[in-house]
């Protein structure tokens, strides 16, 4: 319906992304710093191009800010394939510079880690390469390794199940002892 985001929300998302990488590199912090929030708006505009990539299949992709006279409004769409390698670029990229999920101090529970970045590579990998190997693509293998690359490494950082299913939704379940939440 014309009154649904699931177009819209992304774009936002990215937008807001890509004006971080853009404007950042001015910025006068710490490369390590810097790094570190180009990690972060990296992976939330890989997570928003996956968004559309799910309801949508191929879209305009763009990795910078547009104004009112960009000729990129008028953009065709481009295909999946080229986008998903753009956001197993970012998601290492993302995973060399955040922090891991056991150094992130209490505080600042909640923001991205290394291994969400590997989860959501994981799930982008394994959502593209089942879709192209049930629906006659000829591109399954190397999704399907991507997803395995990301799952072993996230795998590898200490995340195990949460001992009990039923309190797992409750309160002991929340915060950082938690080492299932991702």
């Amino acid at each position: 319906p014309s009154t649904s985001s699931d177009w819209s929300q992304p774009y936002e998302m990215i937008f807001t992304a890509n004006n971080i990488l853009i404007k950042g590199e001015k910025a006068g912090v710490a490369e390590g710093i810097k790094n570190r929030y180009f990690a972060e708006a990296k992976f939330f505009r890989a997570y928003a191009y996956f968004q559309l990539l799910q309801r949508y299949g191929d879209v305009p992709f763009l990795t910078k800010t547009l104004d009112f006279n960009s000729p990129e409004l008028n953009m065709a769409r481009t295909p999946k394939a080229e986008i998903a390698q753009q956001l197993y670029l970012d998601l290492d990229y993302a995973k060399d510079w955040l922090p891991t999920a056991k150094s992130i101090p209490a505080a600042d529970y909640g923001r991205v880690s290394k291994s969400a970045a590997q989860a959501l590579k994981a799930r982008i990998g394994l959502f593209l390469g089942t879709y192209a190997k049930y629906h006659g693509g000829s591109d399954a293998q190397p999704h399907l390794q991507q997803a395995v690359d990301g799952a072993s490494y996230v795998m590898g950082k200490g995340h195990q199940l949460f001992s009990d299913y039923a309190k797992l939704f409750n309160q002991e379940g929340e915060g950082p002892a938690n080492s299932e939440n991702i």
